[in-house]
C-alpha cells in the first residue's frame, strides 16, 4: 500500500490494513517454506547412482538428512545454490529446510495449522527444532499439543509446552541430556585487568546458584547496617557495589559466621531459611487441555515445564513443594506422584472456563527464596 493511500486511512481502516498485512506477510512466509520443501524435493534422488541404481559417483555430491528421523535426505550441493538464490547463508538454508521437512513429514497437523495462516511461521520453526531428536513413533505426542495450542496462545506458552511435551515424549534421553549438562560445569576466573579487578564464572546447577546469590544479599545487609566494618566504602555505596564486597567475604567463611551471628543473646533467632512451600494454583486447561504447567520465581527468570496427568475434576487443583530438606506445612487434601515431592493442597475457587492457565506463588512470610533442587530426570507429574 502506497504512504499516501495509508495517510488517508481512518481508524478503522488502518486496522482492517493491519489485519490484512498480517495475513499477507504470513502467506508470504508459508510460500517461501514451500519453494524450499520443493527443492529438497526435485533434489532427492541419490546422485552416485545411475538409472539402473548402481554406483556412479564420482564425488560430485551425496545425499545427506537434513531433518529428522523421517524426512527424506537431499542433496548436499543443492543448499548452496538456494542459498544465492535466496541471497542469504548456506546454513541458513539448511536450517530453514530441516524445520520445513520436519513440519511436513513429522509435524503434519502443526504444519496443516501453519499454512491456514492462523499461527506465526517461526514459531512452529522453533518447535521443529526443538523435537528434531526425537524419533518418528514418538513425535506425535508433540504435533498434537502444539497443533492445538500454537493457533490460540501466545509462543512463550507454545514453547514451554513443546519443551514439556519433548520431555514426555522420551524422558530417557531428557534424564541423559541433564547428566550431559552436569559434566559442564566449572568455576573460573578472568585475566586481572588494568584496575585489579577479575570476573568470577561459575556454571553451576540452579539450586547451589540460588543459594549463593540468597547468602550475598544476606552479607551485604549486614555489612549496610554495620558500616564500621567496611570503613572504604563511600556512604552512598550502591546494592551491586555493597554485594561485590559481600561476595568478597565469602572468602572468610568464619567472618561470615560471627557476622551473621546475632549480636546479642536477647535478640530472636534468625529463621531458617531451609524452609520454603510453593503453592501451585493450577487451572484446569493445564490437566485437561494444555498438559502442562509452569512454575516461576518472581525474581527470576528461571521456570520449569511439567507435564500434568489430568485425574480429578474440572476444578483447579494447588500443589505444595517444599525446598531441599524440608517438609511441607500444608495438609494434603488429595495425593499426587510428582517427582519434585509436590502434595496437593485446598483446591482454588474455579475461575472462568475461557481463562487462560494461570499459576500463582505464595511466597513465604519471611525474605527467604525458594531454592529449587537439582532438576528431575524424569518429567514430573502433577
Amino acid at each position: 500500500m502506497a504512504s499516501t493511500a495509508i495517510d488517508e486511512l481512518d481508524a478503522a481502516g488502518v486496522l482492517a490494513a493491519a489485519d490484512d498485512a498480517l495475513l499477507r506477510r504470513r502467506a508470504a512466509e508459508v510460500e517461501d517454506l514451500r519453494l524450499i520443501a520443493h527443492w529438497a524435493d526435485l533434489h532427492a534422488n541419490d546422485p552416485r547412482r545411475g538409472p539402473i541404481q548402481r554406483r556412479s559417483w564420482n564425488g560430485e555430491d551425496r545425499v545427506v538428512e537434513i531433518g529428522g528421523d523421517g524426512t527424506p535426505l537431499v542433496q548436499e550441493l543443492c543448499l548452496p545454490e538456494l542459498a544465492i538464490a535466496r541471497r542469504v547463508q548456506t546454513l541458513a538454508v539448511r536450517a530453514a529446510m530441516a524445520d520445513v521437512l520436519d513440519l511436513r513429514h513429522r509435524l503434519p497437523r502443526t504444519w496443516e495449522v501453519v499454512e491456514s495462516l492462523e499461527c506465526e511461521a517461526w514459531v512452529a520453526r522453533k518447535v521443529a527444532t526443538m523435537s528434531r531428536a526425537l524419533d518418528l513413533a514418538v513425535i506425535g505426542i508433540v504435533d498434537a499439543a502444539v497443533a492445538a495450542a500454537i493457533a490460540g496462545e501466545s509462543p512463550s506458552r507454545v514453547l514451554e509446552l513443546a519443551r514439556a511435551k519433548v520431555i514426555e515424549a522420551d524422558p530417557a534421553a531428557y534424564a541423559s541430556r541433564l547428566e550431559e549438562q552436569l559434566r559442564h560445569r566449572f568455576v573460573s576466573l578472568s585475566r586481572i585487568d588494568d584496575h585489579g579487578m577479575q570476573h568470577v564464572i561459575a556454571h553451576v546447577e540452579s539450586g547451589p546458584a540460588l543459594w549463593v546469590s540468597d547468602l550475598v544479599d544476606r552479607i551485604a545487609d549486614a555489612l549496610h547496617a554495620r558500616r564500621d566494618l567496611v570503613p572504604h566504602l563511600p556512604a552512598d555505596v550502591g546494592r551491586d557495589e555493597l554485594r561485590a564486597e559481600a561476595f568478597g567475604w565469602l572468602a572468610h567463611p568464619e567472618r561470615v559466621l560471627e557476622l551473621l551471628e546475632p549480636a546479642r543473646e536477647d535478640l530472636p533467632p534468625r529463621r531458617s531459611r531451609a524452609r520454603a512451600v510453593v503453592h501451585v494454583h493450577l487451572h484446569e486447561g493445564a490437566l485437561h487441555r494444555w498438559g502442562v504447567a509452569r512454575v516461576a520465581r518472581s525474581s527470576s527468570t528461571r521456570s520449569a515445564g511439567c507435564s500434568a496427568t489430568p485425574t480429578s475434576s474440572s476444578s483447579p487443583s494447588s500443589t505444595s513443594t517444599t525446598a531441599p530438606g524440608s517438609t511441607p506445612t500444608s495438609t494434603p487434601r488429595r495425593s499426587r506422584n510428582a517427582s519434585t515431592s509436590a502434595r496437593s493442597a485446598r483446591s482454588s475457587p474455579t475461575p472462568p472456563a475461557s481463562a487462560a492457565p494461570s499459576t500463582s506463588i505464595i511466597r513465604p512470610s519471611t525474605t527467604s527464596t525458594v531454592h529449587p533442587a537439582r532438576p528431575a530426570t524424569t518429567t514430573p507429574h502433577l
